[in-house]
């Protein structure tokens, strides 16, 4: 059972993606690239560069640079590879399915529940424990934060530099200067023992829609 005693330690995504559904959940755009990000997780077990390029597509559709038509034509695309290769579409509970369905319904949803719940059904009971599973809550707990508590954020803290950095991490995905940015943000007089520790953590994951990173860059 997920709360406010649990939600920083939890390693079962079932129970937290499950919480978010029927709770809580996040705005559209976060709920979309959190689905982006799981997606990822199956980067290098997607067998054809076509689903591969469908969930960029997908979050290129999510920045606003792509259409809805341009998700349609990637996934059409993603489905006619899959099928010249191993000669029938992807099977159910597959990673190149999981990514295929994942990637199109989490742009046809209309509000952050629909996105959530299109996961509900593909991920693993809680019985079922993976590996992958507690990178998976990371990775949710980077997009989503903690539901139980409330971040005050100053925009007095929201420098040049830190900017900057956040900009910089968010466009090429790579966000190993999370550390600088919390020296930045603490030179601008953030005290704030979350937004430190969470920039600083050597363990924690960080995915576009980083809520410490939107916080910085102002997007919602």
């Amino acid at each position: 059972m997920v709360n406010s005693k649990t939600w920083a330690t939890c390693n079962v995504p079932f129970e937290m993606v499950s919480f978010l559904t029927n709770r809580r959940v996040p705005n559209l755009r976060k709920a979309r690239l959190l689905a982006v990000a799981l997606c990822r997780i199956y980067w290098r077990r997607l067998p054809v560069a076509e689903c591969r390029r469908l969930v960029e597509t997908v979050e290129e559709y999510v920045e606003g640079e792509m259409g809805w038509a341009d998700v349609c034509w990637a996934r059409e695309r993603a489905h006619e590879a899959y099928d010249q290769r191993f000669g029938t579409k992807p099977p159910t509970g597959s990673p190149s399915r999981l990514a295929l369905l994942q990637a199109t319904l989490q742009c046809s949803a209309q509000n952050p529940r629909e996105v959530f719940s299109t996961y509900v059904p593909l991920l693993p009971p809680p019985q079922f424990f993976r590996a992958e599973d507690a990178h998976t809550c990371e990775l949710i707990r980077c997009v989503c934060d903690n539901p139980f508590r409330k971040i005050k954020f100053d925009p007095a803290w929201r420098t040049s530099d830190a900017v900057a950095l956040a900009r910089a991490m968010y466009d090429s995905r790579n966000f190993g200067a999370m550390p600088i940015l919390a020296d930045a943000l603490q030179d601008a007089g953030c005290d704030s023992p979350d937004v430190l520790t969470h920039c600083r953590d050597a363990n924690q994951v960080h995915v576009r829609g980083c809520w410490v990173c939107d916080l910085v860059l102002g997007k919602e």
